[in-house]
């Protein structure tokens, strides 16, 4: 899979939980965002990369965390490109 692909597969995740969170998308968000902004701080990292050891940390603590990782990487994205919906990152 090339870089292109798993940006797609990316930006489809993030809608798929916007869909899915609905209303509340803003608050999971609000949630998981300072996790990875204090990540990308401590370890000098970008915002994706603090999310993937996030999530990697979480599956090896919690394997059915599915859903909380998906919301980490969903944030992460959304940090990096936010939505054009008015929706986006907030915060900034």
């Amino acid at each position: 899979m090339n870089a292109v692909q798993i940006a797609a597969k990316l930006y489809d995740m993030r809608d798929t939980a916007k869909r899915i969170l609905g209303e509340r998308w803003p608050a999971m968000m609000a949630r998981y965002r300072p996790d990875i902004e204090l990540k990308m701080v401590c370890t000098e990292v970008d915002a994706l990369t603090a999310a993937r050891s996030m999530v990697a940390s979480l599956q090896k603590a919690s394997p059915d965390s599915g859903g909380a990782q998906m919301c980490i990487l969903a944030t992460a994205v959304e940090m990096v490109e936010p939505s054009s919906d008015g929706e986006g990152a907030g915060g900034e």
